[in-house]
């Protein structure tokens, strides 16, 4: 691996506040702070360099990245802080784009993740939705969702994951962590097994395709608890996009099935805030109330949104709302609260 030390670059990465880490052939190390891409170091990394450090830590087939023209994905573990990671190829070589995994002793409310999780999370079934755009910390809502699951209940947790994420111990909870590829197949494959499992509650890291949510949404109807993400912005536009994956003679039946099942979206950006370097986390909540519900059923998705902006009692409230309350505060400039409508 020549003379370059990944693991102090990682280290010296994630003390510099950084979300990602970009090891790119020709380049020298890049990272994302606060959003933006800044150099880390002046020293340019080969694809000899990329290459070691695959091997060296992870279990990426080198063969198969160079010769195959397939991205990778993989999770490991440098001095005590998870990463995940994709390595993939380009006009210059073999790159490796790492996300940081990194969990912070603060409370819910100080991370501006929706109280209500916690509530909804002791249903015995039924299915809850966290969407937003990519880095908008999806990952890191759900996991702090199942540790206030882990103190608080007693259940079996199933996790599907592509790659396996954070590392999860057992506590009042035992979990089950599943990785694709690796112990199962696919995400529908995975949750079909996962019935037969005794579970409680299942996560499916991201429902995919048609297959996965289909089962997901079985698997909701017969008597558990699902968690899983969606990369969509708004809960309109998570419902869309799961009744759109299905054929046009399907949807009225995954409609009904949705309505039955879906417990809440809670939809999420990570804004850029006023004091430098800091973000803030701007949520949808939308709660299946009766309303919804119905709204669901009869496809008259448009007037989700007045309902959720009239049910603020049941802990519901619009992306808006969202943005507004953090400008009032002085979090996010005007600019902010424009850019990041839905």
């Amino acid at each position: 691996m020549g003379n370059i030390d990944f693991t102090n670059l990682i280290i010296s990465a994630h003390e510099d506040g950084a979300s990602d880490i970009h090891l790119k052939a020709g380049c020298p190390p890049k990272i994302r702070k606060s959003g933006e891409i800044v150099t880390l170091n002046d020293t340019p990394l080969t694809s000899e360099d990329i290459i070691g450090f695959i091997k060296e830590n992870t279990q990426v087939d080198v063969e198969n990245l160079v010769n195959d023209n397939h991205a990778a994905d993989f999770s490991m573990s440098v001095d005590g802080l998870r990463l995940r990671g994709n390595a993939y190829r380009d006009n210059n070589g073999i790159n490796v784009s790492l996300r940081i995994l990194t969990l912070i002793n603060a409370s819910f409310t100080e991370l501006g993740i929706p109280e209500i999780l916690k509530k909804i999370s002791t249903r015995r079934s039924g299915l809850i939705l966290i969407t937003g755009p990519t880095g908008s910390g999806k990952t890191t809502t759900l996991t702090y969702l199942l540790q206030y699951i882990n103190q608080t209940q007693k259940k079996h947790i199933i996790m599907i994951e592509d790659p396996i994420e954070f590392i999860h111990e057992n506590s009042n909870s035992i979990f089950s962590q599943r990785e694709i590829g690796r112990d199962t197949v696919s995400f529908g494959d995975a949750i079909t097994e996962a019935m037969r499992e005794d579970p409680d509650i299942i996560v499916v890291g991201e429902m995919r395709d048609r297959t996965s949510i289909e089962a997901a949404l079985r698997a909701a109807e017969t008597g558990h608890l699902v968690l899983s993400t969606l990369h969509t912005k708004g809960a309109t536009n998570s419902i869309t996009r799961v009744v759109d994956v299905f054929p046009t003679e399907q949807q009225n039946q995954i409609r009904t099935q949705l309505s039955m099942s879906l417990l809440a979206v809670v939809s999420q950006q990570l804004c850029p805030g006023t004091e430098k370097g800091k973000r803030h986390l701007a949520t949808e909540v939308m709660v299946t109330n009766i309303p919804i519900r119905a709204l669901i059923k009869q496809d008259k998705l448009s007037l989700i949104v007045s309902t959720i902006q009239t049910s603020r009692n049941e802990g519901m409230y619009t992306m808006r709302q969202s943005l507004s309350s953090l400008l009032e505060k002085g979090k996010i400039t005007k600019e902010t609260y424009e850019d990041y409508q839905i």
